[in-house]
Formats: structure tokens, sequence, C-alpha cells
């Protein structure tokens, strides 16, 4: 999730993945094709790091464990989630 300092707390890196010139309704809302495109701009550091998802309202970072099909009502059935535990 990030760099171990000698304190013992974990330095992490956000990296923000602007998209231009696309019509957004929601400006946090991005397809998986979308963040396919922005995964395949990182170096091979980056991609060797824990896929990590930062939790706004916490201000927590959690790795993500498992890519699976939704289990829902709410989403359409065979929709992707990236999934964490708490």
């Amino acid at each position: 999730m990030g760099r171990q300092n000698s304190s013992g707390h974990f330095q992490t890196h956000r990296v923000n993945f602007k998209l231009t010139n696309k019509p957004q309704q929601h400006a946090s809302m991005i397809t998986y094709r979308q963040l396919l495109e922005k995964l395949q701009t990182l170096n091979e550091e980056q991609l060797n790091q824990t896929a990590t998802v930062s939790l706004d309202e916490s201000d927590e970072m959690v790795p993500i464990e498992c890519v699976s099909e939704a289990m829902s009502d709410v989403l359409d059935e065979g929709h992707i989630v990236l999934g964490v535990a708490f």
C-alpha cells in the first residue's frame, strides 16, 4: 500500500486520474475501459504495487482483495466489482 517509513507508518502515493475530452455526469465515476486506459500508462514499479482504494470519507486506504461479479439487486447481473475488506 506504500512504503513503510522508519516510524512504521506507510507512505502512500495517490494517483488521480483526470479524464479529459469526455462528457461526465459525475466527476468521480469512470468506466472499467477508462480505468484500463489509465492503468496501461503506469510504470513497472506502479504495476507491482498493491491495488488500493482510497475511502475519502474516512481518509483510509484499503487494498483491493478480489474482482468478481456483483451479487446484488442494485447492479445489473454480471457487473464487475472490486472487493475490499473492512
